[in-house]
Order: structure tokens, then C-alpha cells, then sequence
């Protein structure tokens, strides 16, 4: 299932559904980062999605604060298939971890 927007997405209450999820910061309709630190209260106890945050900064910050917000990973764009495709290897032996204090 692809959403091109969050609220297409239905919000951090639908994130939490899907095993891996893809996020931006800055979008006109939405900031990933607020979704994810919304899921990631949602998911509290439970089952816990990976969460990929896809931005344009490069900036150390910016990785900073897409971790702190509850993202697994950081990818910058442009991202290739190849780069994707390493990082959502990373987590498919950690689908539906639990989350860790």
C-alpha cells in the first residue's frame, strides 16, 4: 500500500500498521517526524514498525533529530534502490520487535 501524503496515510494511527514506513519532515500537509514521535506513543508497549525518514538535508542535525523522533534509519535524497534496499535489509530480521527501554 504507497500514501503520498500523511493524511492519506491516515496519520501516525495508520503508521503504526504497516511494518516499514517511509517519512519526510518538511511536506506542506504533514511532518514525519511529528507523525513518528505520535506512533511511536501509539506503538508503546506493542508491536513496533520501522520507521525510515527520507529528507534532502545532509546535515548531522538533521539525522539527529529524525533519530531522536523515533526513526530506525535516515536516508538522504537522492536515494537509489540499492540504498533502500540495504536499509530495509537491515530490519527484516527485526520486524515487529518490541520496543526497548
Amino acid at each position: 500500500e504507497v500514501a503520498g501524503t500523511g493524511p492519506e496515510a491516515g496519520g501516525a494511527g495508520r503508521l503504526g500498521c504497516y511494518e516499514v514506513g517511509l517519512v519526510a519532515r518538511h511536506r506542506a500537509e504533514s511532518d514525519g517526524y511529528e507523525a513518528t514521535e505520535r506512533s511511536r506513543q501509539l506503538q508503546a508497549g506493542g508491536r513496533r514498525s520501522v520507521i525510515i525518514a527520507v529528507t534532502a538535508a545532509a546535515l548531522p542535525d538533521e539525522r539527529g533529530c529524525a533519530l531522536e523522533a523515533g526513526c530506525d534509519e535516515v536516508l538522504v535524497k537522492p536515494i537509489t534502490l540499492d540504498s533502500l534496499r540495504s536499509v530495509l535489509n537491515a530490519f527484516i530480521g527485526q520486524k515487529s520487535a518490541p520496543v526497548s527501554d
